[in-house]
Formats: structure tokens, C-alpha cells, sequence
């Protein structure tokens, strides 16, 4: 399913499936718990350098960029994208909430509450497409101080980078968290305080000036959840890891244990 997220469209997957099979007292993967998937789509349009040489930044500001070649086009754009899912997948777990029972399953007459392991992915497409993301790439000299934002990047946006804040980031991880739905630290804007200042702890965060994750930053994973099961976003807590071990509910009776076999207890939600 595709859901729109602060403007920004995204396929969502959570496996196994809820709903089908109905027998839940199979594994659901290594750790009994459910793998909920963000896949976007890039589409990359080039920037070429105007007639002096230059190309406008976020700022608006002319900096000299480079023309590009078709052998740096093709590196750049997998570059972008594989860093970004170095950093993104598999970053978090959300605490399946105990008032959620849907997703309960048995094993050895236990019952057991999974939790959902985060996973990202981005795709890059050749043409523009309903629900893809459109970013202009720029290709920039080492060392340019050309001024990205989450619509237009550069070819050095992979590079990590000490910034303002005091902290060192790389900008294609700050920049799809905001393609993600995330703000930074300090709510919408660009000026110093929304990144959290200088030296502070929270400018250490990827959507402050730095590289450092918390749970707070699998929103859009949460979001997802929400979208999925009606439960809202933050009942679904955000933890740092993929071994979160699925939560202990009761022992079952050999009755409980038979209708579980059999699928019939706690029906599947309907998908919407």
C-alpha cells in the first residue's frame, strides 16, 4: 500500500502478512516478530552549470558546479541511495502496544506479543513517476559550499562533513529523514536553533547537525503503523535496535492452544 506522509508518497509493507495465513503459530522471521518496510522511489533530474559556470543553492546563492558526464550521473545517483539505506534500515523497533492484540501468536502453548522490526529501502526510478520522489542533483567540487535541502542534493552529500553545529553529518541521511516525514530537532526552519544549536545534545541528532539516532526518529515508521492499524502513532514506541525480543503475554490452556492452532482466536483486523 502507498501512503502520503508530509507530502511525501511511500509503499508500505508489513510482513509477514496479518491476515494470511490465518495460522499464527508459525514463525514470522528469526525473531517471531513482524518486518514493516518503507520503500521510496527516487527519480534524480540533473543540474548543469549555467553559462558562467554556476547553479543557484538553497540559499540562492551562485556556486560553481561541474557539468556531468554519463559514467558520474549513474555513480552518483546509487551512491546517494545506498548510503541513505546503510543508514535508514534497520535502525529500530516499535513496541507492538499491549492494548494491540492482533498480531499475537503462540508458540509451545505461550502466547507472545511481536514487535515490528523497521526496515527502509529506495529504489531509484528513470522517469518521473505519481509516487516518486523528485530530486534535482547537482555535481559539485570537493569542498563546495553549496547548500542542499531534501528536493535538490550534491555529489558530496555522501561525504561526511562538520557543520555549524559543532558535529559532523552526512547530508543524504539528514536530507531523507526529512523525506520521511521528520522536521528537525527543533521544529520546521532553517535557522541555527532548529538544528539545536551549537554543541548541544540535541544538535548530535541526524535531524539535528549530526549523525546520532534515537527512537524518536522511527516517526515515520510509527506513522505507518498508525495508517495500518488505527492505533495512533505514538502508542507504537520507538526503540533503537532490531533485537527487541517479541513480549511473554500469558500461557495458554490446551483449549487456547488448540484454537490458536486452528486460527480462531482473537480474529485478524480487516485491512482497509
Amino acid at each position: 500500500m502507498f501512503i502520503s506522509h508530509n507530502g511525501t508518497m511511500q509503499e508500505v509493507t508489513l510482513s509477514p502478512s496479518p491476515y494470511f495465513p490465518r495460522d499464527r503459530t508459525r514463525p514470522m522471521d528469526g525473531l517471531n516478530n513482524m518486518v514493516l518496510t518503507i520503500r521510496q522511489f527516487y527519480f534524480f533530474d540533473p543540474v548543469n552549470p549555467d553559462a558562467s559556470g554556476n547553479a543557484r543553492d538553497t540559499d540562492k546563492n551562485l556556486i560553481p558546479v561541474n557539468a556531468w558526464t554519463p559514467g558520474r550521473w549513474d555513480q552518483v545517483c546509487n551512491e546517494l541511495l545506498n548510503v541513505a539505506k546503510r543508514y535508514w534500515d534497520n535502525q529500530f523497533c516499535l513496541r507492538t502496544p499491549a492494548s494491540y492484540q492482533a498480531y499475537n501468536y503462540s508458540f509451545d502453548r505461550n502466547e507472545y506479543r511481536p514487535n515490528i522490526q523497521c526496515r527502509f529501502d529506495a529504489v531509484r526510478v528513470n522517469t518521473r513517476q505519481a509516487n516518486s520522489i523528485n530530486v534535482q542533483l547537482v555535481d559539485v567540487p570537493a569542498g563546495s559550499r553549496f547548500r542542499a535541502h531534501s528536493r535538490l542534493w550534491t555529489s558530496q552529500d555522501t561525504v561526511l562533513k562538520t557543520n555549524f553545529t559543532g558535529n559532523q553529518q552526512i547530508t543524504v541521511v539528514h536530507e531523507v529523514g526529512h523525506n520521511l516525514g521528520s522536521d528537525h530537532v527543533n521544529g520546521p526552519g532553517n535557522d541555527p536553533a532548529n538544528y539545536g544549536g551549537v554543541g548541544t545534545y540535541n544538535s548530535r541528532n541526524i535531524m539535528g547537525g549530526g549523525m546520532v539516532f534515537e527512537g524518536w526518529n522511527a516517526y515515520s515508521w510509527q506513522h505507518a503503523m498508525q495508517q495500518i492499524t488505527r492505533v495512533p502513532f505514538a502508542q507504537w514506541e520507538g526503540v533503537l535496535g532490531t533485537s527487541v525480543t517479541p513480549t511473554w503475554v500469558r500461557r495458554l490452556s490446551f483449549v487456547d492452544s488448540i484454537l490458536y492452532q486452528y486460527g480462531e482466536m482473537a480474529p485478524y483486523p480487516m485491512p482497509f
